[in-house]
């Protein structure tokens, strides 16, 4: 495969909100405000330890959580093909989820290409 056959997550976000006449604050708008309400949708959905769910937790806000849930949500858990438009996502799928869990690595992957800087401890 090329490049040509993939797609940054990033880029799949803002082309799905485009394309739906979207904007990331309309998405957000409708998500919970409340920190712990977000961290324990990622303990749900992925991977992650204690320790760096309470990193999370410190350093992201509540944009931030809410944004990744949605990515991993739309692009990995309800999409099993690992698909947009024909083109892989990129962190793919098959590297990224374990029995129904985004794995930690992946999610700082996300996090690393969505701008949200995390000091990793």
């Amino acid at each position: 495969m090329n490049d040509e056959d993939y797609i940054d997550v990033k880029l799949a976000l803002k082309d799905f909100l485009r394309d739906n006449g979207l904007t990331l604050d309309d998405i957000l708008s409708a998500m919970d405000d409340d920190k712990e309400g977000a961290i324990e949708a990622l303990r749900k959905r992925t991977l992650l330890s204690e320790h760096e769910l309470e990193q999370l937790e410190r350093e992201a806000t509540s944009r931030q959580l809410n944004t990744l849930l949605f990515v991993i949500q739309l692009f990995y858990l309800a999409n099993p093909s690992g698909l947009y438009k024909n083109r892989l996502i990129y962190p793919c799928r098959d590297d990224s989820v374990r029995n129904g869990k985004m794995t930690a690595e992946s999610v700082k992957q996300i996090l690393k290409i969505l701008g949200i800087h995390i000091n990793w401890s």
